[in-house]
Parts: C-alpha cells; structure tokens; sequence
C-alpha cells in the first residue's frame, strides 16, 4: 500500500508540472500578442516618449527623418488640448482675420506632377513656385499639408481629375485605378508620376539641409463618387487598398522619401466605425499615419450633429490606434447657403469642442470662409483652442523638458 500511495503521488506531480508549463507557455504566447496588437494595451499607459526611436514605432515610415517624427510627437500632443488652423493656398484670409497667421499651410501635388504630360515651361515654372512657398511657410514655423488632385494620366485619354469630366469628354471611359495598380496595363505611368512626386519631396529642404516634413494626403474623398479613385464607385476596397499601399511602398521603400506623414480622409457621412474603415478601402494602421475627414457645412444645425459625430469617430479611432485625428478639409459654401454672420463663433467652435483633432484646414476659395463672417473668424482664431502663428510652438523638434 505505501508503494501505490508514492506512486499514485509522483503522477500527480508529474500532472501537476504537465499544467503548469502549459499554463506557462499560453500566457507567454497571450503576452507576446498584447505587445504585438496596439488596440490590446491602455493608451494611457504607453505613452510616446519625445524622442525619434520611440516615435518612430508608431509610424508608417520607420526610418522617417527626425523632424518628422518630431512633427507627429507634437500634433499628437497638441491635440489634447489645442489645434492647428490653415486655409488651403490662400494667404490672405488669415491676415483679414486680424493680422493672423496660419500654422498650417495647405498645398496640392497636382501641377507638380500634371508635367509629365504638360512639359511647358509653365509647369516647371510651378514647381519652383510651390517649393519656393513650401520652404518660406516651414520658415516660419508652419506646418505643411499636401493633398493631391492627380489628373488622369493616361495618354490619349481625358486629362482631369473629376469623374463626371472625364465622361463627359469620353462616355466609354474606362476605369482608371485597375489600370494603374501592380499588375495594370499602366502601372508604368503610376510609377512614373510617383518619381516626380518623390523627387519633389526629396527636393524639400530647410536652411539647415533638413528635410521638410510633409502631411501628405493622397487619394482624399474616395468615399465621393467624383474623384476617378473614388470607391466603391470607380474601383472596388481592394483596388483602392492595393494604389494606396502600392503609393506608400513606392515612395517609402524606392524612392527613399522620409519626410511624410500618410493621411487617410474620405469624405463626410462615415459616422461609424464599420463603414470608415471597411467600406472605403482603409489600407490598414500599417499604412496611415493620419486619421482625418473632409466635410462641408450646408445646413448648419445638421451639419454640426454629423460633424461632430465624425470627428468623435476618429479621435476615438486615433486614441485606440496611436495615431493623430485631423479635420483635413471643410468649410462652408456661402455661394449655395445663406451666409452665417456667427459661422465660426457659434458653428466651428462648440461642433468641434474638446474632441482631439491635431489640426483642422479650410479650402481656398473665399466662398468658404465669407466676407459677411469675418469678425466671427477673427474671434475664433483667437480662442484658446485654436493653434495659429501667434501661439504656435515649434512643431519640428522634439521639446527638451
């Protein structure tokens, strides 16, 4: 009987270490996959430390230039209480507002690259005039942001970029992003509108030799039917995801471009979460640097209710996710809506809040920002929330302190 009792003892230590190491071995892996998934852990315990090497894992570009992951550190700071403002290409709104300056200067891509097919001297003559803009507004202290309106470019085809446009020139028109992805019969010219573009950015450089960073957002408003890239209109999720990640890869990995931020921003009406990032082609957290939404008022009160519901959307998105939550495009169309004398006091200031967007842009035309609201504009950009060149810090170093 002793003899079975001792026996009976050592298999149960032997079950009992058998579960042990098991255990052992399932934790580690569940360990291992809550370091390797950033939504598994609380934002709030893995914070971004303000150097290049701990900013650096949050981004698509691992090697990105030092500037720009200082530029992605201090919007991702900023935000928590403040936001940049610009209006896009236009330097004189601001100044009507007061004698403010922007912090925040928007540009396009789309006569830098239209001289593939456009050789003229015109075309030249704009690239310089738009790094000459680049260098000066980053001098003093601005933040740039770069969208591009990338005309069809398909030889013997109709060159724009407005879907109905390029119907109305040529009602058989084909879709063009199938043609232009890895695998499509133009891939080449994809490639090489790309080498402008990288070439461009590689060509931005500050006094000190330093690589100005840009926030680029290309492939914006896909979630609109207008745009030939738009989804699901004119090429299907995974079309769009493969131009995006082919754009990212190309730029990034060939060509050697380090100083962009990857902004992903489809057009209004994407209040959820399921219909953002899985009905317009979202590439991926891999891919996006910038979570942002383009969205033009019309009726004010209801606009202000969507908005804001957009904006929570990706602020919550950015929080979880460890990225930066953006406004990238708006305003509102005085040419078609009656004009709000209190538009930016009473509409702008409450719709956005405390929600925590790093920065928010204004198109150009000044049927966006009317005449009738200037006063208005002039006291909104002099909030506390609000970011322009009277408080802006310097958004490309890392803060010693």
């Amino acid at each position: 009987m002793p003899l079975m009792r001792h026996a009976l003892k050592i298999q149960i230590m032997k079950k009992t270490l058998f579960f042990l190491f098991l255990f052992a071995i399932v934790s580690g892996c569940s360990s291992n996959a809550a370091q390797t998934n950033p939504e598994s852990e609380d934002p709030s315990t893995d914070r971004m430390q303000p150097d290049p090497a701990s900013v650096r894992q949050y981004l698509v570009d691992k090697d990105a230039t030092r500037e720009t992951a200082a530029l992605f550190y201090n919007l991702k700071e900023i935000s928590e209480t403040r936001y940049l403002v610009g209006v896009h290409e236009n330097e004189t709104i601001m100044n009507r507002a007061g004698n403010v300056s922007e912090a925040l200067y928007g540009t396009d891509f789309m006569f830098i690259t239209d001289y593939l097919r456009n050789t003229g001297s015109w075309y030249k003559n704009k690239q310089t005039e738009i790094r000459d803009k680049i260098k000066a507004r980053c001098k003093l202290g601005e933040v740039i942001t770069m969208c591009w309106h990338y005309r069809n470019p398909i030889s013997d085809e109709p060159d724009n970029f407005y879907w109905s446009s390029l119907l109305k020139e040529n009602p058989a028109q084909e879709n063009i992003v199938p043609r232009l992805i890895p695998g499509g019969s133009q891939h080449d010219r994809l490639k090489a509108s790309l080498d402008i573009l990288a070439d461009f950015a590689n060509s931005l450089t500050d006094d000190s030799g330093n690589k100005i960073p840009v926030l680029f957002r290309p492939w914006h408003e896909q979630s609109g039917d207008w745009f030939w890239w738009g989804t699901p209109h004119h090429c299907t999720q995974e079309e769009y995801r493969k131009l995006w990640k082919f754009t990212v890869e190309y730029l990034r990995d060939i060509k050697g471009v380090h100083n962009f931020l990857y902004v992903y921003s489809p057009n209004g009406n994407t209040a959820d979460e399921g219909t953002y990032l899985n009905t317009y082609g979202y590439p991926g957290d891999a891919y996006v640097d910038v979570l942002g939404v383009d969205y033009y008022l019309t009726n004010v009160t209801t606009a202000k209710v969507n908005t804001q519901a957009q904006l929570k959307l990706i602020a919550d998105l950015a929080a979880r996710k460890r990225k930066i939550a953006a406004f990238t495009e708006t305003g509102y169309d005085s040419g078609k809506y009656p004009v709000q004398n209190l538009l930016f006091t009473d509409t702008y200031a409450p719709m956005i809040g405390d929600t925590q967007i790093a920065y928010m842009m204004f198109w150009s035309s000044e049927n966006y920002i009317p005449s009738g609201s200037y006063m208005s504009f002039h006291s909104y950009v002099r909030s506390p929330r609000v970011v322009t060149s009277i408080n802006c810090p310097d958004m490309f170093t890392f803060p010693t302190n």
